[in-house]
Order: C-alpha cells, then sequence, then structure tokens
C-alpha cells in the first residue's frame, strides 16, 4: 500500500504551488517565514528570561503583553508583508555571529549575577541588559538587514497604531478580570460572586432541607460539608474563556457566516456557562457531603468546569458551523466535506473535522472523566490512552491515506522543543503537582506503578503527539487558511496560521502555554517546510519521549 495518497493532507496541488521539497528550499525567502522564525527564537528566549529567578525581571505579565503585540502586529500588517519580499537580502552571517554572542553574555551574566555579590553586580546588570536589548536587534539584522528591517516597520504604518490598541485593551481587560478574581469587593467580581452565591442557595434548597448559607462569607453547604464561594469559584474564568471562543470563532468566520444570527449565540453561551457553573457547585457540595471530600476538593472542583465548557463550547462550534441558518448560502463552514471538491477521497460519513479533531477531544473528555473521579492523582490515567485509540482505530482506513513519513528535520526539532520546554519548567515549576503524582504513585504496588509509567510514557509517545498534530497542524492552521481545509496543502500554511494554531496549542497546556506556543510553532514551520504532517509528528513525540525519560531519571514529576 503506498504512503501517499490523494487522502486527507495530501491534496492535488496546483501547477503553480510549491512541493515540499521546493518549500523547504525557500523557506527563509520570504518575510511570513523569516518573522515566524524570529518570533519562534525570541518566544524560546523570552521563556529563558523569565524563568530568572531576578526581580527586576517583569516576567509573565511583560512576556504576555509583549508576544501578543508582536502577533497583532504581524496579523495587522500582513498586507504589507505579502509584498515586502522584494527587500528581503540573505541572511547575515555577521549579525549571526553577534546574535550568539548576545545570547553567550546573556547567559553568562545571569550565572555571574546568581553567585556573585557586591559593586561588580552594578557592571554584570548593565551587561544582563544590554545583551538583552541586542538579542531581538541582531536577530533581525541576521535575518533581514537592519535596514531593510527599519524600512519594513515604518511601511507597516496604521498596523502599528491597531497593535497598539489591541495591545492596550489586553492589558485592561487582563487587569479588569485578574482584580475582579482576585479582589472579588470589586464592583464586577462581587456582582459575580453575589449572583453565583444566590444561585446555588436557589438550587440547593430546591432538594435540600439541611442546607446551611452565611450570605456575609458566601459559605454554603451542609453538617458534613461546606465551600465558600470565592472569586475563583465565581465563573468569571469560564465566562471569559467562553466569550474570547465565541465572539473569536465568529470573527475568524465571519465571511461565511450571517452575524447579526450568529452573535445571538454569544449571550446565550455565557448564560449557559454560567448556569452550569451553579450546577458544578452544587454537585460539588453534594459529592462532599456523601463521604468523598477528597475527590470534591482535588478532582471534581476543577475538573468538572472544564467538562462543562467543553461540552457548551463544542455545543457552539457545532452549531454555528453545521445549521444553515447561521450561514450564507448553506456554506458548510465545518469543513464537513460534504459538498466539497474534494471527492471520493472522503471518509464514508464525509466528515473531515471527525477526522483530525475526534482523537484529542477523546483525550480531553477522558481526562476530565479521570481528574473528576481522583483525589489529586490520576489512577484511571489509561482512559486518555483508550479513548484515543478507539478513535485512531475507527479512523485507521483515513489515516493510512495521510503521508507519515520523516527525515532528520523531526528528530532535531523535537530535541529543540524539549530544551525549550525543560527551561520554561523551572519558571512554572508547581511543587504541588509534584507531590501527588509522587505521593500517588508511592502510594500503588509495584506492579501497578510500573503498568500506570507504562501507560502514561506510551499515551505521551503515541496517542498524544498523533492526536495533537493532527489536531492543531492538520486541521486549525489549514482551517484558518480556507474554509475548505483539505484544498490546503501544508506547504501553503501562511504565518498567521501557525501562529493562531500555535497559540491554541498554547493555551491547552494551561501554566505552561508559552512554552507550548513556541512548541507549536516548531512543529507548525517543520509541517510547512516538509509539507506533510509525519515530521511533526515525530518531532512531537521525541520532544515527549525525552521529557518522559527526564522525569522518569530525575524524579521530576511536575512535568506529569
Amino acid at each position: 500500500m503506498p504512503l501517499v495518497s490523494p487522502g486527507y493532507g495530501v491534496a492535488a496541488r496546483s501547477k503553480d504551488e510549491d512541493t515540499p521539497g521546493e518549500a523547504s528550499k525557500g523557506v527563509l525567502k520570504s518575510w511570513p517565514s523569516r518573522l515566524a522564525l524570529m518570533v519562534c527564537a525570541l518566544s524560546a528566549e523570552g521563556v529563558a528570561a523569565s524563568a530568572l529567578p531576578h526581580p527586576w525581571v517583569l516576567g509573565k505579565s511583560f512576556a504576555t503583553v509583549a508576544i501578543s503585540f508582536c502577533v497583532a502586529l504581524i496579523v495587522f500588517g500582513r498586507g504589507t508583508l505579502r509584498t515586502a519580499d522584494d527587500l528581503l537580502s540573505e541572511p547575515n552571517i555577521r549579525w549571526t555571529g553577534l546574535h550568539l554572542a548576545a545570547i553567550g553574555i546573556f547567559c553568562g551574566t545571569d550565572y555571574l549575577l546568581i553567585r556573585l555579590a557586591g559593586p561588580n553586580r552594578i557592571v554584570l546588570l548593565a551587561c544582563w541588559y544590554g545583551s538583552i536589548l541586542l538579542l531581538p536587534i541582531s536577530l533581525a539584522g541576521a535575518l533581514f538587514g537592519i535596514r531593510e528591517f527599519v524600512r519594513l516597520l515604518a511601511e507597516l504604518g496604521s498596523a502599528w497604531a491597531l497593535a497598539a490598541f489591541y495591545g492596550t485593551l489586553m492589558v485592561l481587560g487582563r487587569t479588569a478580570l485578574i482584580g475582579s478574581w482576585d479582589a472579588p469587593t470589586s464592583g464586577f467580581g462581587h456582582a459575580i460572586e453575589a449572583s453565583t452565591f444566590r444561585g446555588v442557595t436557589l438550587l440547593l434548597r430546591a432538594c435540600r432541607s439541611d442546607l446551611s448559607s452565611d450570605p456575609a462569607t458566601y459559605v454554603i453547604g451542609t453538617k458534613n460539608f461546606t465551600v465558600q464561594i470565592a472569586g475563583r469559584c465565581s465563573g468569571i474564568e469560564g465566562l471569559a474563556l467562553m466569550f474570547c471562543l465565541t465572539v473569536g470563532w465568529i470573527l475568524h468566520s465571519r465571511r461565511e457566516l450571517r452575524l447579526w444570527r450568529a452573535w445571538m449565540l454569544v449571550p446565550v453561551s455565557l448564560v449557559l456557562i454560567w448556569l452550569m457553573n451553579l450546577v458544578r457547585i452544587a454537585s460539588l457540595i453534594a459529592i462532599g457531603d456523601a463521604g468523598y471530600p477528597d475527590v470534591a476538593d482535588n478532582g471534581f472542583h476543577s475538573e468538572a468546569g472544564w467538562i462543562m465548557f467543553s461540552l457548551i463550547a463544542l455545543a457552539f462550534l457545532f452549531v454555528v458551523n453545521s445549521l444553515k441558518w447561521f450561514s450564507k448560502s448553506g456554506l458548510m463552514v465545518a469543513g464537513s466535506g460534504a459538498g466539497q471538491h474534494a471527492g471520493d477521497h472522503l471518509l464514508a460519513s464525509g466528515n473531515v473535522a471527525a477526522v483530525y479533531l475526534l482523537p484529542l477531544l477523546a483525550i480531553l473528555a477522558a481526562g476530565f472523566v479521570a481528574g473528576a473521579t481522583s483525589a489529586g492523582f490520576e489512577w484511571l490515567y489509561g482512559l486518555r490512552l483508550t479513548a484515543a485509540g478507539g478513535v485512531l482505530y475507527f479512523y485507521r482506513r483515513e489515516y493510512r491515506q495521510m503521508d507519515w513519513r520523516s527525515d532528520w528535520l523531526g528528530p532535531a526539532a523535537g530535541m529543540l522543543v524539549f530544551v525549550l520546554w525543560i527551561s520554561a519548567a523551572f519558571w512554572t515549576k508547581s511543587a504541588g503537582e509534584q507531590s501527588r503524582v509522587a505521593e500517588g504513585l508511592a502510594s500503588l504496588g509495584a506492579v501497578q506503578r510500573t503498568v500506570w509509567i507504562a501507560v502514561r510514557v506510551l499515551s505521551a509517545v503515541v496517542t498524544v503527539p498523533l492526536a495533537e498534530e493532527l489536531a492543531f497542524r492538520g486541521y486549525v492552521a489549514r482551517r484558518m487558511v480556507a474554509a475548505d481545509v483539505e484544498s490546503v496543502s501544508y506547504s501553503r500554511l501562511t504565518l498567521v496560521s501557525i501562529l493562531g494554531s500555535a497559540a491554541a496549542f498554547g493555551v491547552l497546556h494551561g501554566r505552561m502555554w508559552l512554552a507550548g506556543m513556541a512548541a507549536g510553532v516548531v512543529f507548525g514551520l517543520v509541517v510547512k517546510i516538509r509539507g506533510r504532517l509525519g515530521d511533526a509528528t515525530i518531532a512531537h513525540a521525541v520532544a515527549n519521549g525525552l521529557m518522559s525519560l527526564w522525569v522518569l531519571a530525575r524524579g521530576d514529576y511536575s512535568l506529569w
């Protein structure tokens, strides 16, 4: 059986389209490609800078705003970038050397700052700051040439103002949400908290006669189990996530949707996520009252919220993408395959989105169930492997048609991602997660512990890379290029699609979001260079395999 057929991910190319080999030869011959590489490199260096234990580093807030501003500038200025290839020169060797020297100065001065004291620290600190300023300048000089780079920045025009406006909105929104979350006495935070408390009270009083509640402290429960509805439990996180998802998807699909109808789903989704949060808290109290306080506090408390958010998010996406009432001229915006020109290579059900997304959704659903029934240690982790394996087996005919070949680039990219991930882990390491996994493994017998670790490693190097690459590079990245996913070859991925899918990939990884975004950019570039999904999947598997070896060799379970 041939490895490649005109099926999923390898749609027929037009005569004027780059082949994978041609795409790899010209990977540094366009502004989008070089900018993607620059964002990737600066993200990695930003992770390292933010990981430093110095009080003068702004850390997460600065990194978040800076990266978001740069991405917005690229997005708003993409029209100029598409016509700026004539400004490019060959990569500059001298600037490349200067960039490598700046990295050396940065690492050396950081090492000395941690270990030395006294007046010499002022000189070291000046060199440390200077190296940070030199890193982006030298990298721009290496990739573009300073004159060409400055000329292009000047031609971006209104993109600067739009990116600044976007960055300002992000800072204000982030400040407002964090303030409402951490300080519920603020107006918005207090209103959400009070309404949630009253809603849970009404819900529980309908089925419990021994309910006790204190409106002054927002404590509610039974004689056996009580909870306090603080700002973090009020549902504000779910509201923010649902608002971003619904508005973002509608804006992305605006050319394919009847906007005035689609906007109606935004308030409906927000109301549903708030009501489901009331159900979550009421169920939490019921589980704790039934004699399972550890499961209620450590598992159900957090995982139930994600389960409910995922259900409502999927319902929103299904409704807005599948019902003709929301789309223009009955266009199926989900890339389902029905009515598209892809032809006979589509699977019998005609659902292209399911082929690419269901393995990841199965892993997430199984993870939510396993987490919700745990008391801190996910002893049912095998559900993830089983769920993903079942979906992969169900669609095995479609996956056989994809190009899973790989060469040296896949393992090399995987080793790079491993280094980035380990560097970022020192910044975001959680002692709580470390102790929960270690304690959970210690409570198991020798055979059970071996089986659990084997299942964990097998998932990390097989089902997880397959599921995540199918979803983020196979579907999301190409969906951002065109509604007909199968008509987009991987060599046609754009800078915006690579960054967009990388951002979604980063969000999936929680506290490791920045490292996840950098890894997503690397995997996206690998796919574009080689024009196939196999290299990125191998890179992902190598990175996860090396991290598993790191965890087992060092006992550093915070990465699990």
